[in-house]
């Protein structure tokens, strides 16, 4: 259940000039009791997806995820000629709420030492990572009370109908816990040591069979300087940063990869693929030739993020929902036509779970869709909405084998070979 309004503490918003203000997500009042959840499976089939799309959890996605793009994106300086960067290695001060966040990454992470690999096959992924995450399993609440802070542990909440924190906390770590790139680091560590294969893969036509979030922060990393009221910029780069094109170049791939989220992503690529990087990765590879630089860059994974991970039914249906990540619908989300995205969908013959879906093959908008008062995008998403400039181009929806050999514009040509493959936005 999601917790009731006068139980909130609406953070203050600042606003951009030139847009609107930046949604952020509402705090919980430490004084008021709250009623905390044990997450339960809400998605079962297709045709749940919109529903999911029009939840108070979808809004929260969207909103942390434009909090953290924009605070990756480089700031204007005070001096000429200068801006304020944060490289993936840069010196920082963490906050103790941080810092012990990232010791339980590394505890976590650590205990793929006691779960080597099996020798035995490997085609779905490696039987070892079934005891790996038994024995996180069972670790999980003494790791949450050693690494949480003691607000957290001792939230004002009520029993009468609800669990403890640490209760609802618990599915959301198992079922994916994440923290830049410690969360990463593990993950990746994860799918080395266990050969893991990913949940509604597109094979060589997907973005990335594992991770998308770094291309989003990564492309962010790289766009032109704004003031901290600024919307983000649509184009443009930072001066002396690498070039779009330069991701099928490994030596700077594993240069720029220490610094860079885009590039570390790409890397983690080049250790698990073989071959030329356009034959492995067309779309990349396509993404790469983007003339608009990095800012444009950023605004097409923003929307290929909604259309291809979290309108996805093999991505999102195993999400736990509770009262922190709730499956309450967002009373400000807007329907809007649908999208083949949603349209789309599997469906369950088995009868496993209900249908809980109020509105069949529809795709929806939620109210912090219009960053910056733009028009909407084709499939409606919360971020997608981001104003265009010139021509509109294809719709970003069209999938990326669908006009492979067809559409407006000529893609980025593949070596040897004159054939194009397209990003669904990348020529616009």
């Amino acid at each position: 259940m999601e917790p009731d309004s006068k139980n909130l503490q609406q953070p203050e918003l600042q606003q951009p000039e030139g847009g609107q203000a930046l949604k952020s997500l509402p705090i919980l009042d430490p004084t008021v009791p709250h009623v905390f959840v044990k997450p339960i499976k809400k998605i079962y089939e297709g045709h749940d997806v919109p529903s999911f799309l029009t939840s108070q959890a979808y809004r929260d996605i969207g909103i942390f995820v434009m909090q953290l793009n924009k605070a990756m994106c480089p700031r204007k300086s005070s001096e000429p000629g200068q801006s304020k960067t944060w490289p993936l290695d840069s010196p920082i001060t963490l906050s103790e709420p941080v810092r012990k966040l990232q010791e339980l990454l590394q505890s976590i992470g650590a205990i793929i030492e006691e779960a080597p690999p099996d020798t035995g096959p490997r085609r779905f992924g490696n039987i070892s990572f079934r005891k790996w995450f038994e024995i996180l399993e069972s670790r999980i609440p003494a790791l949450l009370k050693s690494h949480l802070p003691k607000s957290v542990l001792d939230f004002n909440y009520t029993s009468e109908g609800g669990v403890s924190v640490l209760d609802e906390l618990t599915p959301y770590l198992m079922g994916g816990f994440g923290s830049s790139q410690s969360y990463l680091r593990v993950v990746r560590r994860l799918i080395l040591a266990y050969n893991l294969e990913p949940a509604g893969s597109h094979g060589v036509w997907g973005l990335d069979d594992h991770s998308f979030l770094p291309y989003i922060f990564g492309s962010s990393q790289y766009c032109p300087p704004i003031a901290e009221n600024d919307p983000m910029p649509l184009e443009g780069a930072i001066s002396n940063c690498p070039k779009p094109g330069d991701i099928a170049k490994k030596s700077i791939v594993d240069r720029q990869r220490k610094h860079n989220m885009y590039f570390s992503a790409v890397g983690f690529i080049n250790d698990v693929k073989t071959g030329p990087f356009w034959e492995h990765s067309p779309i990349l590879f396509d993404i790469s030739g983007v003339r608009s630089g990095w800012g444009k860059i950023n605004k097409g994974m923003i929307k290929m993020y909604h259309a291809e991970v979290l309108s996805k039914f093999p991505v999102v249906q195993h999400f736990p929902f509770g009262s922190l990540f709730s499956w309450e619908q967002d009373p400000n989300a807007d329907e809007v036509a649908p999208s083949v995205h949603t349209a789309n969908q599997p469906s369950s013959n088995s009868g496993s779970g209900p249908a809980t879906s109020r509105h069949q093959q529809e795709s929806t908008r939620a109210a912090w869709t219009n960053l910056s008062g733009g028009a909407t995008g084709a499939t409606g998403a919360p971020w997608a909405a981001i104003p265009t400039s010139g021509n509109s181009g294809s719709p970003f929806t069209r999938a990326p084998w669908v006009a492979a050999n067809g559409g407006n514009s000529p893609g980025r040509p593949l070596p040897n070979t004159g054939a194009r493959t397209r990003a669904p936005w990348a020529d616009q």
